[in-house]
Formats: structure tokens, sequence, C-alpha cells
């Protein structure tokens, strides 16, 4: 019964840390960068979900994946690329805080 009981209780807490793989944290394990690993990843995506829409996070997303697109944003003159990247770099600081 104990290991049933055992089995139950792992095979929850795996489903809750792939449910908090969204968008960036998967974007950011699979950046192929040195400091990357699963705790940043996960804690990176958790700041970002109540700044961000979900089309935002694919945003941040695609910006792991081709980091040049990050310079092209931030040099664009368009509103609403100019309040996405206001948006990305207060993320940016509240993540660098919380996550480290």
């Amino acid at each position: 019964m104990k290991k049933i009981i055992l089995g139950a209780a792992f095979a929850g807490t795996m489903a809750a840390g792939a449910a908090e793989a969204g968008p960036v944290a998967r974007a950011c394990m699979a950046a192929d960068r040195s400091a990357a690993n699963r705790s940043l990843c996960t804690c990176i995506e958790k700041v970002a979900r109540p700044i961000f829409s979900r089309s935002e996070m694919k945003r941040i997303a695609r910006l792991f994946k081709d980091p040049d697109l990050s310079q092209k944003l931030r040099a664009s003159t368009r509103a609403a690329d100019e309040r996405f990247w206001a948006k990305y770099e207060l993320w940016s600081q509240r993540a660098s805080a919380q996550c480290g």
C-alpha cells in the first residue's frame, strides 16, 4: 500500500512539474546555454506568467531560439514593439532578482 501511495505522490509531483513547463521554460531549456537548468527555466517561466499573455510568452520563446530577433525588436519604433520591450525589460529585472 505504501508503494502505491508513494507512486501516486511521485506521479502527481511529475505532472505538476510538467504543467509548469510553458513556452518560456521549454525554450530556456532548449537554448543550449550553460546556465540553463530546470530550476532556473521554471523560475523564469513563473516570473513571466503574470506579466505576459500566452502569445507574448510564445514570442519570448522565439527570442530564445533566435537572439538576433531581440535586437530587431529593441530597435523597432512600432508602439506595440516598444510596449512589449518595456514588459520584457521588467520581466528580465524581476527574473534576475527572483531566479538568480
